[in-house]
């Protein structure tokens, strides 16, 4: 979603997720990492790192 509101355009995940790790802070790699070798069914433990990140695409959409 931050691709899409930074570009204007649609992209795959991987592709936004590249950009992600450009341009957040380097903390969010390793979130962004493990979210892209998540499998389905597979728990993952990144509910306070995915709110986090949902309210910084919240505010830089108002900006």
């Amino acid at each position: 979603m931050l691709y899409t509101l930074e570009t204007g355009t649609i992209a795959s995940k991987a592709v936004s997720a590249q950009r992600a790790k450009e341009y957040l802070d380097i903390k969010w790699k390793a979130v962004i990492d493990t979210a892209l070798a998540w499998g389905e069914g597979v728990e993952l433990d990144l509910e306070e790192d995915a709110a986090e990140l949902v309210r910084i695409v919240i505010a830089r959409s108002n900006q």
